[in-house]
């Protein structure tokens, strides 16, 4: 799955450059665009292959967020210390599932100054806390523990891989982004 979407991803970047009428697209309808051509790919494998994802882009200008999730972990905001998931409710099934072209809602959000995202794997909720006294493994069932972990961190990427370490073992893969906006968006809100 992570294969096929690399190549089609690419595809349509590669478009996107060398095309002037790709290049003029609305971040929306650039978003919808690229989501309903990874649809049609996956969708031909008839359930087969399904892969969940988080797609944005930002404005460099202003600080635009905009994206949509597929069944992804919820992306999170982290302003003035405080982390919260930009996402409060599914919207989206993963990227495969049949009929979901007609469902596609992108959605925006003003990023402020020194604002902080986090995009990650469901590694960073798997952890395993310990064990029965059977043996069995404890998963952490808490989504918002990440939340809290973010803000001991401080936002800091390599602290929050240490904390998360400290918290329990990884039972997944690892895997996280974090996009800080660094502009000041209080011109365009005046405007």
């Amino acid at each position: 799955g992570a294969l096929v979407m690399g190549v089609v991803f690419r595809s349509v970047l590669k478009r996107t450059q060398s095309k002037e009428e790709y290049r003029n697209k609305t971040p929306e309808r650039w978003l919808k665009d690229c989501f309903i051509e990874l649809q049609s790919i996956f969708e031909s494998f008839d359930g087969t292959m399904l892969i969940s994802v988080v797609m944005g882009l930002i404005d460099e200008e202003n600080g635009l967020l905009y994206f949509t999730n597929a069944e992804h972990p919820w992306t999170v905001l982290y302003r003035d210390g405080v982390a919260e998931f930009l996402e409060r409710e599914l919207e989206l099934r993963k990227i495969g599932t049949s009929g979901l072209n007609a469902e596609i809602r992108i959605k925006t959000f003003f990023l402020e100054r020194d604002d902080v995202i986090f995009i990650g794997s469901d590694g960073k909720d798997d952890l395993i806390l310990g064990e029965t006294e059977t043996g069995e493994r404890i998963i952490n069932e808490d989504e918002t523990l990440i939340l809290r972990e973010i803000e001991e961190a401080k936002a800091e990427l390599p602290k929050l891989v240490e904390i998360l370490q400290r918290k329990g073992e990884f039972s997944d893969d690892l895997t996280l982004i974090r996009i800080q906006w660094l502009g000041d968006t209080s011109q365009v809100r005046k405007k």
